[in-house]
């Protein structure tokens, strides 16, 4: 009988995972003596291994990444092959893609020895981190696993093999390292080469003396796997890596004009900034008591990184921080530390995001005082007058709100595109932001059910991080257990009209009233003129278009609101403009703002050349966006019209966004929910195998050999 640490099982399902169809794959054993093997074929593969995992001291790897199909045909063809000091393996330049970035955690410990069960659950515990910071960043859901002395985290990708993109991942690795290295786990900073090895999960990891008490041999364990292999977009990766500071800092206040490094610590001390230092990476990071930005942050959530080069990061690990830099530390507490464009933006993104503290006064009927004054005043007697962000409500179109500030209360904003442009998930998107800075919301929708409107809006509320694909279709759906944790703080700032009660306006419109007076709404979403019944407004179709607009128009003044109709284009239009609105032209003269939503579709890139500036649409072209928005008028800042604002749909979700890695952690989920790693027994594992087991597939619901639940 063969008696062997080996996992079968898990070999199988490691198999299931990182090989596709017609992939070579190399065996590497490192030991006292090293082996090499390309293979196809996962029986030859385990008839080699089986016997050498049973071995003292000899290690198993596989190479993660695409190689060079014309490997296969080397001598270690479909079987190991002693390694001679002339035997070719997979270098670098053998590997055509990377398909798979490893994150390895590991403890720190003594060179050739194995973990202790107290430093894997450290490693444990911190994949917990690591993970909950990958998945609220937008990447794709990893394989995890258990090393045997750590943990991988092995993100599936579809990269092409360049120099720039072997930057990308170096500093990726060299990012996290900065964020998650502690006196007791570290992030490898040396696993970002193309042909890099991986443990082989299912084999035995044997480092030191075999099986001592306290650092025992473990089989190493695939523990959670997605069903579905969805590549991360390069842009995450590259999102993350620009975390990381520039190798060589330029010259600046920061460092004295380029003559010293800046004095990060007296700078935090000047300040009352309390920390805690500690050695990581190529520097030192200082754990910060709480964020700078938000107090509520504590515990580890934000630090500032000073490399041993000079050059500084700052990184809050909350969705609603991750926006500031460094530099934005330096100028809230020194505002004239850099130049006047420098100050001014840090001033939007702080206005952008902490506008909800500074909620308007309710509407009142103006009555004169003398404390007051005159109603009708002179020239002479007015003063200077003041801008105010409580006269704006944020759209979360970042560009539009940095170029426009946002929705000015007392206006009309009317959206138009064609059907499936994507103007019901923009709504969504408007209403959820606005519920992200404190504004409340209010939608009649004749468009869509109640149930199919709140499908639509929890799935971007949600994010493809907890939506889930129903049975290998194109159709997500939101957990029950994520709607449940929705509701409550949804149910805080929108309000969706009853379909029940009917689709009158002035009946409506006294429902608006009544709200707002009652709730404090400050935005209100008709969707959209043709199902919404005006008839009462007047007997000629057109001239009641023209009156619904201009009560509107009342309306939002006299509630002090914002107010988003939508009104449909002409159909038979290849390509919609501002003045392709169906209906009277009253709708677009009488409306404040007008916005035209488009995808990016092959109608698009034929016809749209024909109507904008050249450099506008190869803009909109190079980028990649799915979708963009046109500004036909803005009443508060005319230089916007004829502007585009690029959007990115994202299928997982629905929702449009500023760019392709943007990934929205939206409040019901601040803090971010506190994942937890399945459960593994930390005891050595041997499997005793007297024949051969068939190979599982994915579909078989394989449950790897350890207690507990999936993330």
């Amino acid at each position: 009988m063969l008696v062997t640490m080996m996992d079968r099982k898990q070999v199988y399902t490691w198999w299931s995972l990182f090989h596709q169809e017609d992939d070579v794959i190399e065996v590497r054993v490192i030991g006292e003596k090293n082996y090499s093997g390309y293979y196809k074929d996962v029986e030859n593969l385990i008839r080699d291994i089986e016997p050498i995992d049973n071995l003292n001291g000899e290690q198993i790897y596989f190479t993660l990444n695409t190689i060079n199909p014309d490997c296969y045909g080397r001598s270690q063809n479909e079987r190991l092959s002693y390694m001679g000091k002339t035997t070719p393996t997979t270098s670098d330049n053998d590997i055509v893609g990377r398909k798979w970035i490893m994150i390895d955690l590991d403890p720190k410990r003594p060179a050739g020895t194995s973990s202790t069960n107290e430093q894997v659950e450290k490693a444990h515990l911190k994949a917990v981190e690591v993970y909950k910071f990958l998945k609220a960043n937008g990447f794709s859901e990893p394989v995890v696993a258990m090393s045997g002395n750590g943990f991988h985290l092995d993100i599936p990708c579809k990269m092409a093999i360049s120099d720039a993109n072997d930057a990308i991942i170096k500093r990726f690795g060299m990012a996290l390292a900065m964020m998650f290295d502690d006196e007791y786990i570290e992030v490898d900073k040396k696993v970002h080469n193309r042909a890099r090895l991986c443990k082989l999960y299912g084999t035995t990891a044997k480092k030191g003396t075999p099986n001592l008490a306290d650092r025992p041999w473990r089989v190493s364990h695939i523990l959670k796997y997605p069903d579905e292999i969805v590549p991360t977009d390069i842009a995450y990766f590259k999102k993350i890596a620009d975390l990381y500071p520039e190798d060589a800092p330029k010259p600046s206040s920061d460092n004295n004009w380029g003559k010293e490094k800046f004095d990060l610590v007296s700078f935090l001390d000047r300040h009352g900034i309390r920390y805690t230092a500690q050695r990581v990476a190529d520097g030192t990071k200082y754990v910060l008591e709480h964020c700078v930005f938000n107090e509520q942050h504590k515990g580890k959530d934000a630090a500032i990184f000073q490399r041993d080069n000079g050059a500084i990061a700052y990184v809050c690990f909350h969705s609603s921080c991750s926006q500031y830099t460094w530099k934005d530390v330096r100028l809230k507490f020194e505002p004239d530390a850099y130049d006047k464009k420098d100050y001014q933006e840090y001033q939007f993104k702080r206005r952008y995001d902490y506008r909800h503290q500074f909620q308007p006064e309710p509407f009142k009927p103006i009555e004169e005082t003398e404390e007051k004054g005159k109603v009708w005043l002179k020239m002479s007697e007015i003063k200077k007058p003041l801008f105010s962000f409580n006269d704006f409500i944020p759209s979360g179109i970042t560009e539009l709100d940095r170029r426009g500030v946002g929705f000015k209360r007392g206006m009309v904003s009317v959206w138009t595109g064609k059907r499936g442009c994507g103007k019901s998930s923009l709504l969504n998107m408007l209403i959820l932001n606005a519920a992200q800075k404190g504004f409340k919301s209010a939608l009649w929708t004749g468009e869509l059910t109640d149930s199919m409107a709140k499908t639509w809006i929890y799935l971007q509320a949600a994010g493809k991080q907890y939506n889930e694909r129903q049975y290998g279709t194109d159709y997500f759906v939101t957990p029950e257990k994520i709607a449940d944790r929705i509701d409550p703080w949804i149910d805080k700032y929108f309000w969706l009209f009853n379909n029940k009660y009917g689709d009158n306006f002035k009946q409506i419109e006294e429902q608006v009233r009544k709200l707002v007076k009652e709730s404090g709404i400050d935005v209100v979403i008709f969707d959209n003129l043709m199902t919404l019944d005006i008839r009462m407004l007047d007997e000629n179709k057109y001239d009641r278009q023209g009156i619904l607009l201009q009560s509107l128009e009342d309306l939002a003044k006299e509630l002090n609101i914002h107010i988003h109709l939508v009104a449909h284009p002409h159909k038979s239009l290849a390509y919609i403009q501002v003045d392709n609105i169906s209906g009277s032209g009253d709708i677009s003269n009488k409306a404040d703002n007008i916005f035209v939503l488009s995808r990016v579709d092959t109608a698009f890139k034929q016809n749209a050349k024909e109507y904008m500036s050249a450099m506008d649409y190869q803009d909109i072209i190079d980028s990649g966006c799915t979708n963009v928005i046109e500004v036909g008028k803005f009443r508060s800042k005319g230089t916007l019209m004829g502007s585009f604002f690029k959007l990115w749909f994202e299928e997982e979700s629905n929702r449009l966004k500023n760019n392709i890695a943007e990934s929205i952690v939206y409040g019901w989920e601040e803090p971010p929910h506190q994942e937890t790693l399945p459960y593994y027994d930390s005891q050595p594992y041997v499997a005793s195998k007297e024949e051969p087991i068939a190979p599982p597939t994915i579909d078989d619901g394989f449950v790897p050999p350890v207690a507990g639940c999936p993330f």
